[in-house]
């Protein structure tokens, strides 16, 4: 997964700019076509191009899910969304190979699996307890 940014015009003909974490260009396009938005300009972040490099080496300790689910907790227990959460969360974390993988389950829940169902694409990382 690589992050993008992006600009493009919404539906009543204002243009807005964003980032988003997809596999491809590809992706990213019907992502915004499902929005109803009209891409204009679409460019892989210099920062994800970085973290490509880096990622597969990196490892994700344990105080680093540690401090994931506290701050998941706290944010789901003061009412913002599961949605939100991930979202503030993979643009939080220093850890690039976490974020890379907030990111992608960000994306899947977004687009309707569930939770788990995400996390259990890692379980690599993520112990088998947070998944059920």
């Amino acid at each position: 997964m690589a992050s993008y940014d992006y600009k493009a015009i919404r539906a009543g003909g204002d243009i807005i700019e964003g980032s988003i974490t997809a596999k491809d260009r590809a992706e990213v396009m019907e992502m915004l076509r499902d929005k109803e938005y009209r891409p204009i300009k679409i460019e892989e972040t210099k920062e994800a191009q970085n973290a490509d490099v880096f990622q597969s080496i990196a490892r994700v300790k344990i105080k680093h899910i540690s401090i994931f689910c506290r701050q998941f907790y706290t944010m789901l227990h003061s009412g913002i969304s599961i949605i939100q959460c991930l979202d503030i969360l993979r643009q939080q974390f220093d850890n690039v190979k976490l974020r890379g993988i907030i990111g992608e389950i960000y994306d899947q829940v977004q687009k309707g699996s569930a939770l788990s169902e995400s996390m259990r694409m890692h379980k690599d990382v993520f112990p088998e307890l947070l998944m059920n």
